[in-house]
């Protein structure tokens, strides 16, 4: 049995290939793969080297805890 488990850079890549109109924060990465802010963010700049990213900053109203 192949067990295959493809890394969130691959994962990333189909996701915005197969999903061209969709976003994704660094929020939306660490919970969609279940992983940390620093791996999404090290999985991003991987990306970036295979397909082309936009950047785009958003802002919102900070909730107080």
């Amino acid at each position: 049995m192949t067990y295959e488990n493809p890394s969130i850079p691959d994962r990333l890549i189909k996701f915005f290939i197969k999903n061209p109109d969709e976003e994704l924060t660094l929020s939306d990465i660490t919970v969609k793969y279940d992983c940390s802010r620093a791996t999404a963010e090290n999985a991003l700049t991987v990306v970036r080297t295979k397909i082309a990213l936009e950047k785009v900053t958003t802002y919102r109203l900070k909730v107080s805890p």
